[in-house]
């Protein structure tokens, strides 16, 4: 259940592009890296949106989304969002009301 958005502003506008072209499997780093947080801090949940910005001069800054509802161009199925809450489990009181709906479906 990864989807990637990537894209660059040139004077204001934004240009979409796709990460991957050059070969780098940009895919895997990040559920790599999902896996790896989520093991920081067992039972909070991984998170469900993850932005990074990257400067032209080398700056970047990062942020997490362990709440929302990502969007999606396709819904996964009930059973998709079943299995990434058994890979990284929550407490209850964690679990956002839109993923609670959906598992009692």
């Amino acid at each position: 259940m990864i989807a990637i958005k990537a894209f660059y502003e040139v004077e204001g506008k934004f240009i979409s592009f796709d990460p991957e072209e050059n070969g780098n499997d940009i895919t895997m780093k990040i559920k790599t890296l999902r896996e790896e947080m989520y093991k920081t801090s067992p039972n909070k949940g991984a998170w469900y949106m993850a932005m990074f910005t990257v400067m032209n001069n080398g700056h970047f800054d990062s942020s997490f989304d362990y709440d929302n509802k990502p969007e999606f161009k396709y819904e996964p199925s009930k059973d998709k969002f079943l299995d990434d809450l058994n890979v990284f489990p929550r407490q209850e009181e964690l679990i956002p009301e839109w993923l609670k709906e959906i598992v009692k479906s």
